[in-house]
């Protein structure tokens, strides 16, 4: 069984972790702030962009069925919000790089590609938190054999 993603269901997950370190300190704009899409591309993941001033992220359910892909799409996005809030436009480069670094320190990784997710119909799709973080000690596992996020 999969998510059926809402806007409302993007939001929560946005709110949630702009809570948390490291996106406590990055002075995110509030949720209702942001424009949240629900998509069917199955070639899509997840992205960001700025549409009449307004940022919005959109996310494929085809792709983030899972409460913890879901959440690592949203803070990979929300990485690429910041870089706009900044300035930044080198998209995935070192500053990209060291933001996800900070994210996967405080929030863990999530099983990479090969790695099946317990239940899970479709492996996480390319382009999530996995490919920004290192691998972690696997004392950190949780039950289901994944690291979460």
């Amino acid at each position: 069984m999969t998510l059926k993603l809402t806007p409302d269901m993007l939001a929560a997950g946005y709110d949630f972790l702009r809570t948390t370190a490291p996106f406590s300190r990055w002075r995110l704009p509030e949720s209702d702030e942001i424009g949240f899409h629900v998509v069917r591309d199955a070639a899509l993941s997840a992205d960001f962009g700025v549409e009449q001033a307004i940022p919005y992220i959109r996310v494929s359910e085809a792709n983030n069925g899972l409460a913890v892909t879901l959440l690592a799409t949203l803070a990979h996005e929300m990485i690429h919000l910041r870089q706009h809030l900044t300035g930044d436009r080198e998209h995935h480069g070192p500053r990209f790089k060291r933001m996800a670094a900070r994210i996967c320190a405080a929030h863990g990784s999530i099983p990479r590609r090969s790695e099946p997710i317990a239940s899970a119909p479709r492996q996480p799709p390319p382009g999530l938190m996995a490919r920004h973080c290192p691998r972690l000690d696997s004392r950190k596992r949780v039950a289901g054999g994944f690291i979460f996020f």
